[in-house]
This record gives structure tokens, C-alpha cells and sequence, in this order.
């Protein structure tokens, strides 16, 4: 016998095995980002507040340490439950410093963050600075060999897709979609007269 296909085994003794295999499908909604850095805030020093001093800076610290460099731009994406609206940013490495209480943290510009409407029924803006628990991932770098990403994606305008990105250097894609499988749609080249449509694999 060399496979047996069951549904449900019960054993009452003893079982050796050689090789056990164990097989799960695992799901994520959103997208998925392949780069060369990533890890969880742990904490902030900074306020969301609209009236920071001009060259004040927001200072984040990882757990696991600090992966990024000073050049890297740094993304973040989920949805804001108890604003109702998705909080995110994308924001470049000021500089990386060392506190002796909580070591290495990354310092951000205030300029990168944008602003919303915080709860309460006399709302007032606020920053949408990083938070504790975020999950950022490098996604673009000044700094030479950290500029690829690959991004999959089954929740977007255009899902699904696996998309190939080259030469990311400031916090936009545009000019930098090197190859897409997947759906087409909202790809542009000039040598299809323009927009292209439907599914397949398309590379520069």
C-alpha cells in the first residue's frame, strides 16, 4: 500500500511515523507585502496633535529591535474601528537613534503624516501618527538594495494580482510596476495604446 486517502483516522495504540507532513490553508485579508524589512510598533513619542513645534519629530521603537535605516520609507495600512475610516501612512526615515531606557527607535518628519477627524461629537483634527500594535513594513528606501517590493493583493480595485515593484525611491508606485500577474486593470502602456484590460502576466 503507498497512500491511504481517509477523512477521519481514529487509533487506540501506539502510531510510528518516519516523515509527518501537516498541511494547512491560511488566509490574510487585504494585501501582503514581500520586502527586506518589517516589525510591530511597540511604542511612540508623539502627539497626534495638530500643534507640534516646528522640528519636532516622532520617535517609534519595534519590538525585536529597529530593522529600518534612515532613507527607508515605512507603510502602514489597516482599518481604524473606533473612527470608522482606515488609518495609514507612509512615511521616510528621518533618522535612526538609541534610547538608553528603550534602545533603538526610528525618527519620522511630521510633514509624512495626514490629518482626521478624531472621535466625539466635537471632533477636531488630529495626526495619524503611528500607533502601538501597527504593523510596518519597508516599502521604498533611498538607500540602494532595498527598493523592491513585492506586493499580492486580492482586496483592491484591481484584485487579485502579484505585482513586481523596482527603483521604489519616495512614497508612490508611479513608474515603478516592473511586472503584474493577475488582473490588468488600471495598467497603462503606451505600447497598447494606452490602459490595459483583463487578466494575464505583463512585464517591462
Amino acid at each position: 500500500l503507498s497512500y491511504l486517502d481517509l477523512d477521519n483516522l481514529t487509533l487506540r495504540g501506539s502510531m510510528t511515523v518516519y516523515e509527518l507532513l501537516i498541511k494547512q490553508i491560511r488566509a490574510t485579508n487585504g494585501g501582503i507585502v514581500v520586502s527586506a524589512a518589517n516589525a510591530r510598533v511597540k511604542r511612540v513619542d508623539g502627539t497626534d496633535s495638530l500643534a507640534h513645534l516646528p522640528g519636532d519629530t516622532v520617535k517609534v521603537w519595534y519590538e525585536q529591535g529597529n530593522p529600518f535605516k534612515a532613507g527607508d520609507f515605512v507603510r502602514c495600512m489597516k482599518w481604524d474601528t473606533a473612527h470608522n475610516r482606515m488609518h495609514q501612512y507612509w512615511a521616510k526615515v528621518k533618522a535612526i537613534g538609541t534610547d538608553a531606557t528603550y534602545g533603538n527607535y526610528t525618527e519620522f518628519d511630521y510633514a509624512y503624516f495626514d490629518t482626521y477627524k478624531g472621535g466625539g461629537p466635537a471632533a477636531i483634527e488630529r495626526l495619524d501618527i503611528p500607533r502601538v500594535g501597527d504593523e510596518a513594513v519597508l516599502f521604498g528606501s533611498t538607500v540602494s538594495g532595498r527598493q523592491g517590493v513585492i506586493y499580492i493583493t486580492a482586496a483592491e480595485d484591481e484584485p487579485p494580482c502579484i505585482e513586481v515593484l523596482e527603483g521604489v525611491t519616495t512614497n508612490s508606485i508611479e513608474g515603478v510596476q516592473r511586472t503584474r500577474l493577475g488582473s490588468l486593470k488600471q495598467m497603462s502602456d503606451t505600447d497598447f495604446d494606452g490602459l490595459l484590460g483583463g487578466s494575464g502576466l505583463y512585464s517591462d
